[in-house]
């Protein structure tokens, strides 16, 4: 009876070690799965940072910094747009032609536009400029994420 009762806990010893053992095979599988998968994504993540313009390593900040370039480029795809005047105008003719309507509006956003730059959309909307605020008053207030504690290997 002793024998039987040592016998059957070897048995149950050898049962559980054996399945510690493939859990332990199993999650190296899986380690090994997901380095490859960090290395794969951080790869994706520098090739989408590049594709918008920014490094990666501080994003938010990189993103607003950006912010802070859209009026320079307004400015200056506005004066791009200059060149649109011609090929506006000729179209306005034809399709006032085709249409046999004088008064026709044609692209009556490009239109305006051409005439006034870079502008708001309460001004196309109203026809009235709205007051302007101040430069300074446009800053933007980068708040920085909360500080990564790491204790044991562990991130809090």
């Amino acid at each position: 009876s002793a024998c039987r009762d040592i016998s059957s806990k070897q048995w149950y010893q050898r049962r559980v070690r054996a399945r510690a053992t493939q859990i332990k095979q199993d999650s190296l599988k899986k380690q090994t799965e997901c380095s490859k998968n960090i290395t794969k994504y951080q790869a994706k993540f520098r090739e989408r940072c590049a594709d918008i313009g920014i490094v990666g390593d501080h994003v938010r900040s990189e993103l607003l910094a950006l912010v802070t370039e859209i009026p320079s480029m307004m400015v200056e795809i506005g004066g791009d747009m200059a060149g649109l005047q011609s090929a506006l105008s000729y179209y306005q003719v034809f399709a006032r032609f085709l249409i046999s309507d004088p008064d026709l509006e044609v692209c009556p956003m490009l239109s305006f536009f051409l005439q006034h730059g870079n502008t708001t959309v309460c001004q196309w909307e109203t026809g009235i400029l709205p007051a302007q605020e101040s430069d300074t008053d446009s800053s933007v207030e980068i708040i920085e994420p909360m500080e990564v504690r790491e204790k044991n290997g562990c991130v809090y």
